[in-house]
């Protein structure tokens, strides 16, 4: 079962194990500076509920390989801790933030996304970004 620091601050690592998301609740900072990643997208949809999720880096650790995260529809994520979804610093492109988008469950509590200097963060229109807001979602950029 996936937890919180599971992989965090890992940065000789090149590819996931398979990850059993099932019963995940608490996956903060999950992935982070991981800048020898591959092409990974991590699944996390059977993780119905997951509270917080981080799959980031940060300027001097860009995590390239890091493409992109699927959640659950069905997730909460309540977690008091602020952003509950964290991808910033990853090679994540428009497709898939928007596909995360997507993804996202509604939400009513002021849940967070930050998505700051994601590959594709520039590239997103305003009604890419609707799709999140429109779910009560807060994007940090």
């Amino acid at each position: 079962t996936p937890t919180g620091n599971m992989f965090s601050n890992c940065q000789d690592l090149e590819e996931l194990p398979d990850i059993n998301a099932t019963s995940s609740v608490n996956c903060d900072n999950f992935i982070t500076n991981a800048i020898s990643l591959k092409d990974t997208v991590l699944d996390m949809r059977a993780g119905t509920g997951l509270k917080i999720i981080g799959c980031y880096g940060n300027a001097s650790h860009f995590m390239s390989g890091f493409k992109g995260l699927r959640v659950s529809n069905e997730a909460p994520f309540d977690s008091s801790s602020i952003p509950q979804i964290n991808v910033s610093y990853t090679g994540m492109d428009r497709n898939a933030l928007v596909q995360l988008f997507n993804d996202l469950p509604e939400v009513t509590n002021g849940q967070v996304i930050n998505i700051t200097d994601c590959s594709g963060t520039t590239s997103l229109s305003a009604e890419d970004k609707t799709i999140a807001t429109d779910k009560g979602w807060t994007i940090i950029e």
